[in-house]
């Protein structure tokens, strides 16, 4: 008796279960294929996303270098999330050679709009704006032109991103005691990388 019963509940299923497949294949190829879900699968391929609730008051350390390599379609997202760990692992090491490294480096934002860079013992002030609804900052140090830097998160990490020309500016700005061989070295790697935005992971 019990195995009658069970037979009809599988056979109820597999009369069933059509139907339901048919009900999910509904959905049309440009409704999966949007642009809300296409950037949502970018994220998830970067591990990124933008950062339009976060608040940057306070002192945030270098935790890493931070990239990455834009691009039109999903497939070249998902080789650039491998392009993007090889050139942070070399950049981590750039970085360091110009004084910029985990301890030795950090962001302090204050709420009256002016923030301070310290990177080993020297203090670097300016003030700054920020646009929580698209995740944009712009820099301006005492000494150098505006920078527009795209603000992510990542977990409990923020990280801004500059266009690599610009960046390299900053790079200068801020390792004024290093080599020019050093600084030219980081540029050479940047330029090799098109389209390339860059910029430093930070903790809390």
């Amino acid at each position: 008796m019990k195995r009658s019963s069970l037979l009809i509940t599988l056979l109820l299923g597999m009369l069933f279960l059509p139907g339901a497949l048919k009900a999910q294949s509904s959905f049309s190829l440009g409704d999966i294929l949007n642009n809300k879900t296409l950037n949502g699968i970018a994220e998830a391929v970067t591990g990124t996303s933008s950062a339009s609730a976060i608040d940057l008051t306070g002192t945030w350390k270098y935790k890493g270098s931070a990239c990455a390599l834009e691009s039109d379609n999903i497939v070249k997202k998902a080789g650039a999330s491998i392009a993007t760990s090889t050139l942070e692992k070399k950049l981590d090491t750039k970085f360091a050679s110009v004084g910029i490294k985990k301890g030795a480096c950090s962001f302090t934002f204050s709420n009256d709009s002016s923030f301070v860079t310290k990177v080993g013992k020297k203090s670097y002030s300016g003030t700054y704006s920020y646009n929580k609804s698209n995740g944009t900052l712009v820099l301006t140090y005492l000494q150098l032109m505006n920078l527009n830097a795209a603000v992510k998160t990542s977990g409990n990490n923020v990280s801004l991103l500059f266009d690599a020309n610009k960046f390299v500016k900053l790079v200068t700005y801020l390792s004024k005691t290093s080599s020019k061989t050093s600084i030219k070295t980081l540029a050479a790697l940047l330029n090799s990388y098109e389209g390339a935005k860059v910029g430093f992971k930070l903790e809390k």
